[in-house]
């Protein structure tokens, strides 16, 4: 199968993903790359070990060090292109070649969010083809990455629910790890950038960076203590958020799904206005009304803002407390006149530190219970 550009793929791949079609999944990524053979490894971060889909395999992270391609991918957090398998000196056939096939070049690719690692995905080349692998093929395969997240999420969603093609064993990080991490990352660059600028000015900046990131670092500590306390006393007992995302292109609601894998958020989609209130009256008869709307602005049908408006003019329809409203706008002037309808908002790209601080607001307000 031909593709026109990489468009398409995430398309016909997102469309998979929801379907739970692990055969289009395969066969899309392996014509994509023209592969001849994948396989899908499912990190399990508490027992440090890889379970194979397919064969139903364990790899552990000891058994994969130190020499295969699978330990240095995992080492690196980085797509590595492995041109001549059987003359490179970190080739494992054990660990490298689970299918035992007659190998020629081969693509290790780390799946992660924010740096925590979710899974890896192998593709290859037997010996049966004419050509090895390209820089071009990384190239392609950057371009689908966010869809790449999404296929772990997935699966992981369908570990939660004990069913389905992709039961398997993930342990994702949680929010405070992602924070925690995004806060030491931002510690690091400024320390490379420090050493390797002489500019006075530049350095002048470096530091009033530093110090930035140290206070909001302490804001953070200070406020989950106070979250922890406000959780103790809490009153409802609000042990789920239920979420819903509205927008109308399937890789922003596929990236924003993923940044919020929580086993305590319930998640559900729609791609239109209209297909949202319906989801949100039948959240609420069902008595599991919605605690969150993620809500784009320009989608068919109706706007974000007639959606808000609506929900602010008939909220006994959607919910018996209160429905935060978080506008995912790249364009709030849009919305300028409209904005009593939201309680936050949120810019595209989606970034998770600033996700994660709505989020943990709205946990706050409501009295959301961690365990």
């Amino acid at each position: 199968m031909d593709f026109e550009n990489s468009k398409e793929v995430r398309n016909i791949l997102l469309d998979a993903i929801e379907r739970a079609d692990r055969k289009t999944i395969y066969t899309t990524l392996m014509n994509y790359t023209q592969s001849d053979h994948i396989s899908v490894l499912v990190y399990d971060a508490q027992n440090k070990e890889f379970h194979e889909m397919e064969l139903q395999k364990t790899i552990t992270v000891e058994e994969a060090e130190p020499d295969s391609f699978l330990a240095e991918a995992i080492r690196s957090l980085k797509i590595k292109l492995y041109r001549h398998v059987n003359s490179d000196k970190n080739y494992n056939p054990k660990i490298d070649n689970l299918y035992k096939i007659k190998l020629k070049s081969q693509i290790v690719i780390p799946v992660t969010a924010d740096r925590y690692l979710l899974g890896v995905i192998r593709l290859s080349k037997t010996i049966k083809s004419t050509k090895i692998y390209s820089n071009r093929v990384i190239d392609n395969v950057k371009e689908i990455y966010p869809i790449l997240i999404e296929l772990f999420s997935c699966i992981a969603d369908k570990e939660n629910e004990s069913r389905g093609p992709f039961k398997c064993h993930t342990t994702f990080p949680s929010t405070d790890q992602c924070i925690k991490g995004d806060i030491e990352s931002i510690r690091k660059l400024l320390e490379i950038m420090r050493q390797k600028s002489s500019d006075s000015k530049v350095l002048e900046l470096i530091e009033l960076s530093r110090s930035n990131i140290e206070q909001l670092s302490e804001v953070y500590r200070i406020q989950r203590i106070t979250l922890s306390q406000t959780d103790t006393l809490a009153h409802s007992n609000k042990e789920r958020l239920n979420i819903l995302i509205v927008d109308d292109t399937k890789l922003n609601t596929s990236i924003l799904k993923a940044l919020l894998h929580d086993t305590k958020f319930d998640i559900n989609i729609a791609h239109d206005g209209d297909v949202a209130l319906e989801t949100l009256a039948k959240m609420h008869k069902k008595q599991n009304s919605a605690d969150i709307v993620f809500l784009d602005h320009h989608m068919p049908n109706m706007l974000g803002s007639e959606v808000a408006e609506y929900i602010f003019k008939k909220p006994q329809k959607f919910t018996a407390t209160k429905l935060y409203i978080v506008s995912i706008t790249n364009d709030p002037e849009a919305i300028l006149d409209k904005k009593h309808l939201y309680d936050f908002h949120i810019r595209k790209p989606f970034m998770k530190l600033e996700i994660m601080n709505v989020i943990e607001k709205i946990k706050s307000n409501i009295g959301f219970v961690c365990s």
